[in-house]
């Protein structure tokens, strides 16, 4: 992305293991890892510094350089920020599953429901 705006990029996710149940699978649990790769790109694409899987702090130098800025909007492929395989829609059906088992959850109500009467009652008592 920062090839294509011509702007430097922060980018952080998430790494480590991560166990999981499966929405209406109670006795299957998806068991994989985040591969991390947070990164700070500068705006010519340079690779300033990039973690790999392991939780740490990264600093970089970048150029804020009006010249190097593209004022063109690129160009998206529907969804995406890029063509690609065609299979990737298929992502689609999986969206589509986790949000209607995320608005059919009973256990994700009632802990929403805990956790946003105890911030009112935290703030009701900060008054």
């Amino acid at each position: 992305m920062a090839g294509i705006l011509g702007v430097p990029v922060v980018m952080a996710n998430k790494c480590g293991r991560w166990r999981t149940p499966m929405p209406w699978l109670p006795f299957w649990k998806q068991d994989s890892s985040f591969p991390g790769l947070s990164s700070i790109i500068d705006s010519d694409g340079t690779v300033k510094a990039q973690l790999r899987d392991e939780e740490a702090i990264i600093v970089g130098d970048v150029t804020l350089d009006p010249s190097l800025k593209i004022h063109e909007p690129p160009q998206c492929c529907g969804r995406w920020a890029w063509e690609g395989h065609w299979l990737r829609n298929s992502l689609r059906l999986i969206e589509a599953y986790g949000k209607l088992s995320y608005s059919l959850s009973s256990e994700r109500k009632k802990r929403a429901r805990r956790i946003s009467s105890a911030v009112y009652s935290i703030e009701k008592n900060e008054e």
